[in-house]
Formats: structure tokens, C-alpha cells, sequence
């Protein structure tokens, strides 16, 4: 067939439209058909379809039942906003697999979702087991056991009243407005991750005791007397929390976690109203933080162990006297205690801080849950000289190990260029002391020819004899030969002595006369 005798999206808004449609066609290009409802009324009957990649059903006030008598195999079932739809059939409807548990999870890849359908009361799914994802928010009570065939899923939001006693494994289950259901989910061993919003009372049937990633328990808001909860249903058989546990947003509730004794991860119970808290048995936690939980009683930890941090806020219980972690081992970061009741008394928390239980402790009282603070004389004890330094937090050490090691690597670069520029002033010093090397000037005879004999003064030289005549002008005296001239002896005297002072006088007398001359 061509694609326009097998299209791929197929639109119905009644039984004619279903009846003039072939969905038994397959095409290669857009495979098995999309189904898509929209102002659908009454009772739709689709008897000859028997394979599809999608339904989906939107706007349809008017529409009462759906049943797909044939349908083996579907990849995803969506109905939003279908206020009279109370009934869906899907009897032949299977899994992609055989696989069950975590298996399961990963080999199906079917989607149902149905939101805004509050007259369901019937659903028939078939021999389905697993399913990527279950969505029934706005709904009322499913009453057909089919939909409990279902053992495995890996997201799972419900938003009604609803029983699956066959489930095993859920990765991601949440919760939403059961108002005053009781859940029976017997087989269920193991949830990754489990969020509780606006539970009511007794949300299981279950004996699963622990949560293998988060719980979140939030906005549960109930008139009746916190001390309702109570049997297996409740948070409190809840033994372990691999991931964080937070608790918020809650009002007039027990949030009461009697067997509780591990969190993985960080334990948070925030902006909580008139509510009861209990840790009775926890033993070990990340971090843990509890503040602004208005007329609640922060619990004590009669036996926890360990724990990264403690930072409590609001007004804590004091009738097991001063001493809220009695069974405290070690805290490597900060216990911060900031007490609404001013009854309150840090003595136990110091010794365990002086004692190294605790690495840093701030401790406070104030009077209520307003800003006027009154601050505990024993928290802060002045008779060890490193209390002032305990108080400081982390980030004040970090900001004062920073500045230590700059300023040490000032110091350092400063003698370093101390050390080199003195060496420099040296070498200048000595390059000017050092005296200059005289250099050996030939000495030039001196020029004649500007001198000339002068009456009386002057320089003398020698006239030439041409102009020399005996009296009379008869003859030229002549200068005789030089045989008959000779050196007459001379007999050695010595000078006379003088001192180093007095030659040093006489040199100066003649560089002053010498320099008078020029």
C-alpha cells in the first residue's frame, strides 16, 4: 500500500471515523499508525486495530469508555483532560519482554499516562508487567485488578487511589495528593527514589525498609492529631536513606522516623508547622540541618553517632537536660545551636567540643523566634585561649591562611631585590675607587716657529752668525771647532734631605705657580 493508503497519524472524533479506517496497514516509512482523539464522545470501539505506535486522547468532555479488544502492541497511551471517560480496555496488551525486576525497567519502553480523568474507576491492561513510565494524576479509584499486573516500572507518578500488589521494583516513585488512601504494594523490595507530596494517612501496605537514593516527604497538611500515622503504612518502618532525606513544607503531621538509623546523604527539616519529629535510633548522617519549624520541637539524637555538620534552629527539646547527642563520636565540621528557648544550655556541647568530639561549635540561646538574640556565657568559654580561634569558620581560616602566605611571599621577593640591588651598589662602588690606567703619550718637540727674540724678555734663541762682524767689519767671528772643548769634572753632591711632608708643600707650590703661569 502507498502512504497515502497507510497514513501515519489517524484522527478520530467518533465510531464513524473508526469504522472507515483500516489500521491493519503497515507502510516502511511511517510504520503503524498514531491514533490521536480529540472531541471524542461516548463509547469508542477500535476492534480492528491491532498494532500501533501511539494513542492519544485530548479535550474529549464527552467521551465515556475506550476499548481496543485486539491491541497486542503500543508504545505509548495518553489521555488528558477526559472528565467522563470511566472506563479503558487494552485486554491483549503485553510487554516488550520477559524480563522482570531491574530488567524489565530496561527493556520496556512503554508509556502510560492519564491525567484529569477523576471518573476512572475501571483500566484493563492486560498481561503488561513493566513500563517506562506510569502517570495517573487526577484520578479517582482504579477498581479493575488488571492494572496491578504491572511488577516493574521506572518512573511511577500516581495521584490517586491505587493498588499494585504485584510490584517489585520501582526506580522513581512520587506520590501526590492521596488524600486518606492505604496503598497496597506487598511485593514492592526496592525504590531508588521516593518522594511523598501531601500524603495522607497509612500510604502503605508495603514491607520495603529501605530507599536506596533520596526521600522526600513534603506539603502534607492534615487537621487531624499528629499522633494519627501510626502501623505499617507510615514513614516510620523506614530503616535506610542511601541519598538525602528532606523533610518540608509540612503541617500538623507526625514526621516521625522511629527506625530510621541511616542517611547517606545530607538530612534536611526545613519551614514545617506544628509538627512531631523523632530520630529515635539514627545513627549516622551527612549534614544536618533543621530551621524555621514554627511550634515543632526539635528532637534530640539519643544515639547518633556521626555526623559532617549539625546546624539546628528553633526551639529544642530539653527534657533529656543539656545533652542532645549524648552518643556523639565525632562532627569534623561545625555544630551550630541556635536555641528559641533560652532553658537551654550548652555545658554538654562544650566538653564534647573541648574533648574533640567537635571540631567547631557556636552555641546560642535566644528567647523566641524573633531577632533578639542572648548569647550563653558557657557556649563561648573564655578560659581556653583558642576559643576566639574555634568559633572562626572555614571560610574565615581559609581568608587568613591566604593572607599569611602572601604575605610571606612579599617578604621573600623583598630580599631577594634587597639582596641583588645591594650587590649592584657594590660593583658601582668599586668601578669608581678603581683608579684610571695612565696612558704613555710621546712627548712632541715644541714648535720654534712662533718664537722670536725679544729685548730683554722673552725666549732667547741663537742668531746665525752672518750678522756678527769684528770691529771695523773686517772679519766674521766664527764659533771655533768643538776639539777643543771639553767637559770639566763635576764632583757628586747630595741633595739636600727633606721630609714626605715637605716635598708634598713644595709639589702643591709648584701646581699653584704652574697653573698661575697658564
Amino acid at each position: 500500500m502507498s502512504t497515502s493508503e497507510c497514513p501515519g497519524t489517524v484522527y478520530i472524533a467518533s465510531q464513524t471515523d473508526i469504522n472507515n479506517t483500516n489500521f491493519s496497514c503497515y507502510d516502511s516509512q511511517v510504520g503503524w499508525p498514531r491514533v490521536y482523539i480529540s472531541n471524542g464522545t461516548g463509547n469508542l470501539d477500535f476492534e480492528h486495530f491491532p498494532v500501533g505506535q501511539g494513542v492519544y486522547v485530548q479535550d474529549s468532555p464527552e467521551l465515556e469508555s475506550l476499548s481496543f479488544p485486539i491491541l497486542s502492541t503500543l508504545r505509548e497511551f495518553l489521555v488528558i483532560d477526559a472528565p467522563s471517560l470511566t472506563s479503558i480496555s487494552l485486554p491483549n496488551l503485553t510487554s516488550s519482554g520477559s524480563s522482570t525486576g531491574n530488567h524489565a525497567i530496561n527493556a520496556s519502553s512503554f508509556l502510560l499516562e492519564i491525567t484529569t480523568a477523576p471518573k476512572l474507576r475501571n483500566m484493563n491492561l492486560g498481561g503488561l508487567t513493566s513500563a517506562r513510565s506510569v502517570v495517573l494524576v487526577d484520578t479517582d479509584s482504579v477498581q479493575s485488578a488488571f492494572i496491578g499486573n504491572i511488577t516493574a516500572a521506572y518512573n511511577m507518578t500516581l495521584g490517586g487511589c491505587f493498588d499494585f500488589p504485584k510490584l517489585e521494583v520501582v526506580r522513581s516513585l512520587h506520590i501526590l495528593n492521596p488524600g486518606l488512601c492505604s496503598y497496597v504494594m506487598s511485593s514492592l523490595t526496592s525504590v531508588e527514589d521516593l518522594r511523598l507530596t501531601s500524603p495522607g494517612f497509612r500510604w502503605f501496605e508495603t514491607t520495603f525498609q529501605a530507599i536506596n537514593g533520596s526521600l522526600i516527604v513534603e506539603s502534607s497538611d492534615s487537621t487531624q492529631p499528629p499522633d494519627f500515622i501510626d502501623g505499617p503504612g507510615d514513614i516510620t518502618h523506614f530503616s535506610t536513606v542511601g541519598s538525602h532525606l528532606n523533610v518540608t513544607n509540612n503541617t500538623s503531621v507526625a514526621l516521625e522516623f522511629t527506625q530510621l538509623t541511616k542517611v547517606g546523604g545530607n538530612l534536611s527539616v526545613s519551614n514545617n508547622m506544628n509538627c512531631s519529629l523523632a530520630f529515635n535510633q539514627l545513627l549516622s548522617v551527612g549534614a544536618i540541618s533543621m530551621e524555621n519549624n514554627v511550634d515543632s520541637t526539635l528532637p534530640w539524637f539519643p544515639y547518633l553517632q556521626r555526623a559532617d555538620s549539625i546546624y539546628l534552629r528553633g526551639y529544642i527539646d530539653t527534657s533529656p537536660g543539656p545533652n542532645i547527642f549524648p552518643a556523639l563520636t565525632i562532627v569534623p565540621g561545625t555544630v551550630s545551636i541556635e536555641a528559641w528557648n533560652n532553658d537551654f544550655n550548652c555545658s554538654r556541647l562544650v566538653e564534647q567540643w573541648r574533648d574533640g568530639t567537635i571540631h567547631h561549635l557556636v552555641c546560642n540561646g535566644t528567647d523566641n523566634a524573633t531577632d533578639t538574640t542572648t548569647t550563653i556565657p558557657s557556649a563561648i568559654p573564655t578560659s581556653s585561649p583558642d576559643t576566639s580561634s574555634s568559633t572562626l569558620s572555614p571560610g574565615a581560616w581559609a581568608g587568613i591562611g591566604i593572607s599569611v602566605g602572601l604575605v610571606v611571599i612579599a617578604l621573600v621577593f623583598g630580599a631577594v631585590w634587597f639582596i641583588r640591588q645591594n650587590e649592584r651598589w657594590k660593583m658601582d662602588l668599586l668601578e669608581r675607587l678603581e683608579p684610571q690606567p695612565q696612558q704613555d703619550v710621546e712627548p712632541k718637540p715644541p714648535d720654534t716657529s712662533i718664537l722670536r727674540e725679544v729685548d730683554g724678555t722673552g725666549t732667547i734663541r741663537e742668531i746665525s752668525d752672518d750678522h756678527l762682524r769684528e770691529a771695523g767689519g773686517q772679519a766674521i767671528i766664527s764659533e771655533r771647532p768643538d776639539n777643543h772643548i771639553c767637559e770639566l769634572p763635576v764632583p757628586l753632591a747630595e741633595l739636600p734631605a727633606i721630609s714626605y711632608q715637605e716635598r708634598n708643600v713644595q709639589a702643591q707650590d709648584k701646581r699653584y705657580w704652574v697653573g698661575v703661569a697658564r
